[in-house]
């Protein structure tokens, strides 16, 4: 990516190095940490600095280094908020789904839930947010598809 640099490419290359380099150092650096807490907390002060590409390495430590399961839910939720934020919808879907893989109840994991549904907002398919027929008076503990499907077709 140096190399790209030095050659002065295309404006376009040049950003696209830039950013490879960014990911490359704080990999670096991440992988130097060892307290999740650290880990999450570095990914946040980036998202918040708007420096995304190095906050999805710090998220990405953090959930490595999370030990149970409510640190990965949390550092999940921040990490797919972020992405939601910077339209990159399939990534949070993504990142959402093994949030909700590793808590399926929609009253332990909420957040991830409610930011489920609204991603399946943003990406256009707000027709698998439905409720049951029969069971409308049944209240928000079935008001959607699961995103975890037990019998994989490949649609859905």
């Amino acid at each position: 990516f140096r190399t790209v640099l030095r050659l002065q490419p295309s404006p376009r290359l040049e950003r696209i190095a830039r950013h490879r380099l960014i990911a490359v150092a704080e990999l670096r650096e991440a992988r130097k940490v060892t307290e999740p807490d650290t880990a999450r907390r570095r990914a946040m002060e980036h998202r918040d600095a708007g420096r995304t590409e190095a906050a999805d390495v710090w998220f990405r430590q953090a959930v490595e280094l999370a030990g149970t399961t409510g640190e990965k839910l949390a550092v999940l939720t921040a990490w797919a908020s972020m992405l939601r934020s910077e339209r990159k919808f399939e990534e949070a879907h993504e990142v959402l789904r093994e949030a909700i893989s590793l808590d399926a109840s929609r009253m332990t994991n909420k957040a991830s839930f409610v930011s489920w549904a609204a991603s399946l907002a943003d990406l256009g398919q707000v027709g698998l947010l439905r409720v049951p027929d029969g069971d409308h008076e049944s209240g928000p503990r079935n008001t959607w598809t699961s995103p975890i499907s037990t019998t994989s077709t490949g649609s859905t």
